[in-house]
């Protein structure tokens, strides 16, 4: 009986040992310092292999106009870093990173309309888009992003009836 009993006791210490060190959960950031592009992966892991995995993406309105220019990001300086684990699903542990890590002023004005005006920007202007590219997505000149936002916005509001 206290064999039985010994052979029980161990074999859930080594069910739970296998489970707290074996299974877990993990959640990934990806972003791109280029184009703002972001996605977050969700997986579930046995000995670091997924076995289920779900992910969000996050267009930022830099990618939109890249695309509506003819310019668009392929994110090849995109970073990956590990935000939470929760070991056996439960724990949450080594990293276990909190915090703000993505925000957003909103998008609601890049409707429609404004993709429209960003497409005839390049159409009417051909080295728009080199220019863009080299200010924005390479040099990453914000001053430059923000100038050109404001001027579609400004177009945008003028069309508005």
């Amino acid at each position: 009986m206290k064999r039985k009993l010994t052979i029980i006791s161990l074999s859930l210490v080594a069910l739970a040992a296998f489970w707290f060190l074996g299974v877990d959960a993990s959640w990934f950031v990806e972003s791109c310092p280029d184009c703002q592009y972001g996605r977050d992966i969700y997986q579930i892991r046995v000995f670091t292999i997924p076995i289920y995995q779900r992910s969000q993406d996050y267009h930022s309105i830099l990618e939109k106009i890249t695309d509506d220019l003819g310019i668009p990001c392929s994110h090849p300086n995109l970073v990956r870093w590990h935000k939470h684990r929760y070991w056996g699903l439960l724990i949450c542990a080594c990293p276990c990173i909190n915090g703000i890590y993505r925000l957003s002023g909103g998008d609601d004005w890049y409707d429609d309309k404004a993709r429209a005006i960003v497409r005839e920007l390049a159409k009417t202007d051909p080295s728009l888009r080199d220019e863009f590219a080299k200010q924005v997505l390479k040099n990453h000149d914000w001053k430059y992003l923000k100038a050109f936002v404001q001027k579609v916005q400004a177009l945008r509001d003028r069309k508005s009836p």
